[in-house]
């Protein structure tokens, strides 16, 4: 995957899983994305991660529990408010809204199975 349609920053302190990162894919991307977890989800820990790069930076590392079907995943969770913001405005999220109608610009992202390349 080479970009996705948002990225967001959602407060879940109140459910106990702190603050959470997640992406919304393209559609093109959701169901290549849905195939890879599905995969990464048969393997055992640590095989069973995705890497979220940007550039050669490592954004997030989360590990795949099954395959993930919603095009909206969390990448991120149990962060503190600024870490969350962090990752996500590296993802290009856009801050709120500077008014009605604003749409999110897209950001950069690529997710690869580094134990695939080992494998």
């Amino acid at each position: 995957m080479r970009s996705v349609e948002a990225v967001g920053v959602l407060d879940r302190t109140a459910e106990g899983q702190g603050w959470v990162v997640e992406v919304t894919l393209r559609d093109e991307d959701a169901d290549r994305f849905s195939d890879l977890t599905g995969r990464l989800a048969e393997r055992p820990e640590p095989k069973n991660g995705v890497a979220v790069v940007l550039g050669d930076r490592l954004i997030a590392h989360p590990v795949v529990a099954e395959r993930l079907t919603n095009p909206t995943v969390q990448i991120a969770v149990g962060l503190g408010r600024a870490e969350a913001r962090g990752q996500a405005d590296s993802l290009g999220a856009p801050r709120p809204p500077p008014g009605p109608g604003a749409a999110p610009r897209p950001c950069l992202i690529n997710t690869t199975d580094a134990h695939q390349q080992r494998d």
